[in-house]
């Protein structure tokens, strides 16, 4: 789906203190509204934008239907089965987090979805990957997470 007009205004309105954060590139999942979003913030913030696979949402069945995390709404019957694991959405990360840390890349924005931002802090936080954890940290930040929400990593 594209961006809706208020996800267009919601970029515009964060992009200047995406600016004010001295961002040298922008890393985007490759999802046409996050893409867009990365577009409309990179027109304050002017670097280059690179697409990258392994930020998209993971996707999960509910109730029948395919959706994403940022989806999904409190009392929605459990997600099974998976399209994509926990687990692998979470290695997909890692994979790339990991290749920031070897390329010695930083202070970067990453324009991706709700899911693969509480991956990031999930692993920069706790580290290996254990099921019971991921869900005790998706219910305490799940909600902190909203569209177009800055959040901050240090992935040194």
């Amino acid at each position: 789906m594209p961006l809706s007009a208020e996800g267009f205004g919601q970029a515009r309105a964060v992009a200047p203190q995406v600016a004010e954060l001295g961002i040298e590139h922008i890393y985007s999942s490759d999802v046409l509204r996050a893409a867009q979003t990365a577009e409309e913030i990179n027109k304050v913030v002017g670097v280059e934008i690179t697409h990258d696979a392994r930020l998209r949402e993971f996707t999960i069945l509910v109730a029948g239907n395919i959706r994403n995390l940022d989806d999904i709404k409190p009392g929605d019957e459990m997600y099974e089965p998976m399209v994509e694991s926990f687990e692998e959405a979470y290695n997909r990360t890692v994979n790339f987090i990991n290749e920031l840390r070897r390329e010695n890349i930083d202070n970067v924005a990453v324009v991706t979805h709700r899911g693969i931002v509480l991956m990031i802090g999930y692993y920069l936080q706790h580290g290996d990957f254990d099921m019971d954890k991921l869900q005790n940290y998706r219910k305490q930040l799940k909600a902190g997470i909203a569209n177009c929400s800055i959040n901050v990593f240090n992935i040194v």
